[in-house]
């Protein structure tokens, strides 16, 4: 119980020079020590804040490039064999060969689509 009463004394002796620091000015001696630690304590709480802001402009312009050429990492087995292109059409019944590509192509495109998501 004593600690705790020296913890408030301290606490409550902090606020005191904390209150009289705000009404003198910046450049008082005494209160040099407080400014510092502001200043530092602003300056490294922007400096987190910018670059948290820059690590979400630059994930989310780029995340999903670098993302794109790993597909495999971010589906399922289940998935890919869902939209895997070998049961989807039998190409032989196509009797147009620039038809089944086309089909082909649209098929590999919408599966690109299902798996990026783009």
């Amino acid at each position: 119980m004593l600690a705790l009463n020296e913890f408030f004394e301290k606490a409550a002796n902090l606020m005191d020079y904390v209150t009289g620091c705000i009404d003198l000015p910046m450049y008082a001696a005494s209160c040099r020590p407080l400014w510092n630690v502001v200043m530092y304590a602003s300056v490294a709480i922007g400096t987190l804040v910018i670059a948290w802001a820059f690590w979400l402009a630059v994930t989310k312009n780029y995340g999903t490039v670098t993302n794109v050429s790993t597909p495999a990492k971010r589906i399922g087995a289940d998935l890919r064999k869902r939209h895997a292109l070998d049961d989807d059409v039998d190409l032989s019944d196509v009797t147009d060969p620039h038809l089944a590509i086309k089909i082909q192509q649209e098929l590999e495109r919408q599966r690109i689509h299902n798996i990026t998501g783009r």
